[in-house]
């Protein structure tokens, strides 16, 4: 064979091997019937270790039958032994071999001459290509087999190639067949949780109109004048018709902040002081009551990482329930401090440290991380009006602009709840 020949062989293999629009199994045909033709062998396959198996699969085969199939690779059989010793072999005939002659060979091999070499990527073998029934005579040559051995060493890096670009294929089909059905699911999700969203607040929006009525009346009752067996009475409802009031508005902002996330409600720079202000005179008249007196701690103007109506229902929610827990004579005290983050990771390089410290009795040690789940209230509380989803509301609205609520103690008795949240202006780069 010429030298043009040859070249114009390895030049058309070569050009087969690396298309990335030809599926693995037609390249892997079309190059055996190519090497076929050169060693002159009338029947042949390729055969692939599969990954993490102990396993070859059969990539191309004269005997169409077996183009896909696996095989246990085993030391017993020819092909098992070229893949777990990484040597080649050659039989003029087979059924010589001391080691192999019990291998049977069926009705559509005519000779029993053969060769068997290993596709390797340095020291592993990662595949083998077997040549048999030689065409015009009875047994492949010593020159044959040199042949084979020369080409499976320049063809095992485009095969293996080849190989790993049809894995890539399928990973990425299942990967994009996976990501289609997590995007059905979704948005089946999306549509229910929004549905249910929906119904939540007109069934709890449709009881507070009526509630609200029970309530004035009731509170009408006690202004017309009761005997002090109807005051008890009246009183008692009353007490159970605000706390179930309370309930409503709290499962309100509930859905609300569902709304919210489902429509990624945009976060952005925000003027804190402000919404302060507005929040800390909506309960100045309820700290009164109480004889509370409300500090706002003088503060540095800035500029959060927040939402507008989300940081009003998280400092409501917080200052409703410093004075509700402060005796009477007592004090809330609010206000900020700025710190530098340490890590790169982080938004903005800079934060705030909100706080609403009150003096009331303090949370027992064990509980700090257990009031911010949904009903939880602790037992001594049981005769203060709240329902236990104040917090945790708090907890979900700090997690939207990625920050962080706790409770700290207050030296002698009371309470300091925290939160983060970034400071617009410089980003991190």
């Amino acid at each position: 064979m010429n030298f043009k020949q040859e070249l114009f062989f390895l030049k058309k293999i070569i050009n087969i091997l690396i298309d990335p629009e030809e599926e693995l199994f037609p390249k892997m045909e079309k190059s055996l019937s190519l090497i076929l033709q050169k060693v002159r062998a009338k029947q042949g396959s390729i055969m692939l270790v599969e990954e993490k198996k102990k396993q070859a699969n059969i990539v191309a085969a004269t005997n169409k039958k077996l183009i896909g199939l696996n095989v246990e690779i085993v030391p017993e059989t020819i092909s098992g032994y070229v893949f777990s010793t990484g040597e080649p072999v050659y039989f003029k005939d087979v059924t010589k071999s001391k080691r192999f002659k019990h291998v049977v060979r069926n009705r559509n091999y005519k000779t029993s001459s053969l060769i068997c070499v290993p596709l390797k990527r340095k020291k592993t073998v990662i595949g083998v290509i077997n040549a048999s029934d030689p065409e015009k005579k009875e047994y492949f040559s010593e020159h044959d087999f040199g042949l084979l051995k020369d080409y499976a060493s320049m063809l095992s890096p485009l095969v293996e190639n080849s190989y790993l670009l049809s894995q890539l294929k399928q990973r990425q089909a299942k990967l994009e067949q996976v990501s289609r059905h997590l995007a059905i699911k979704q948005r089946e999700l999306l549509l229910a949780s929004r549905e249910r969203s929906e119904l939540v607040q007109m069934v709890v929006h449709d009881f507070k109109s009526p509630l609200s009525a029970v309530i004035s009346n009731l509170d009408l009752l006690k202004y017309l004048g009761l005997g002090e067996e109807q005051k008890h009475i009246v009183d008692t409802a009353l007490d159970g018709a605000k706390k179930l009031l309370e309930m409503i508005n709290e499962f309100l902002q509930i859905a609300r902040l569902d709304a919210w996330k489902e429509t990624k409600t945009e976060l952005g720079p925000m003027n804190l002081l402000p919404v302060v202000e507005r929040v800390v005179e909506e309960f100045r008249p309820l700290a009164e009551e109480k004889n509370i007196e409300l500090i706002v701690q003088s503060a540095p103007e800035v500029e959060v990482y927040a939402e507008e109506n989300l940081m009003y229902h998280l400092l409501q929610n917080l200052l409703s329930n410093a004075i509700k827990y402060t005796p009477k004579n007592g004090k809330v005290i609010l206000g900020w401090k700025i710190r530098r983050s340490r890590r790169k990771s982080d938004k903005f390089p800079k934060f705030i440290i909100f706080y609403v410290e009150d003096n009331g009795k303090g949370i027992p040690k064990g509980h700090k991380e257990l009031i911010f789940r949904r009903f939880k209230r602790l037992e001594r509380d049981a005769k203060i009006q709240g329902t236990g989803i104040g917090l945790f509301i708090c907890q979900r609205i700090v997690n939207m602009w990625d920050g962080k609520i706790w409770v700290e103690d207050v030296e002698p008795t009371g309470s300091r709840f925290c939160f983060t949240c970034y400071l617009t202006g410089e980003k991190n780069a």
